[in-house]
């Protein structure tokens, strides 16, 4: 080892004799895959050598080993499938901002709705007192902002009138 963090291994490629039956380790499939791969089908790997980096290992190679205008092919190929997932990646992200933003303004829309409903009911409780007809507070927010903006404008109504205020 040159280092605590660092060691240098040398393979000899060469001189690895196991056969697939034989493979029993993660360093074992490697050395068989350098040794072996131009034997190799792409489509049809032996179970030992099914692992995922091993697969896209193979289809590296096939890539590299294969002539200009199909390698070319493959390379559109993976660029236009990269592209797309860029893509996809960048619009699920739009539309999720989108939806932040949408919720934002629901919440500011919710937000306003609720402080004119407790205007609505400060003001009916004013006036309500005012008439000397009180009224609880507890009661005035169960109901619907509609029949409370009817009940507020009666109050006005009443308040103003001359003989409101007897």
């Amino acid at each position: 080892a040159l280092s605590e963090d660092f060691g240098v291994h040398i393979l000899e490629i060469p001189k690895f004799q196991k056969d697939l039956s034989a493979l029993a380790s993660p360093l074992d499939v490697w050395l068989y895959f350098l040794k072996c791969a131009e034997f190799l089908e792409a489509g049809a790997l032996p179970p030992a050598l099914s692992l995922d980096l091993v697969k896209k290992a193979m289809k590296e190679l096939v890539m590299l080993t294969t002539d200009e205008l199909q390698r070319e092919q493959y390379e559109a190929r993976l660029k236009f499938h990269r592209d797309e997932l860029s893509r996809i990646r960048s619009a699920k992200e739009e539309g999720r901002e989108e939806g932040r933003e949408e919720g934002r303004e629901e919440g500011r829309e919710e937000g306003r709705k609720e402080a004119q409903t407790q205007s609505l009911i400060e003001t009916a409780l004013f006036l309500s007192q005012v008439l000397k007809r009180p009224q609880r507070r507890e009661d005035l927010a169960t109901m619907p902002r509609e029949q409370l903006q009817a009940l507020t404008d009666r109050l006005k109504a009443e308040l103003l009138s001359p003989s409101g205020r007897e």
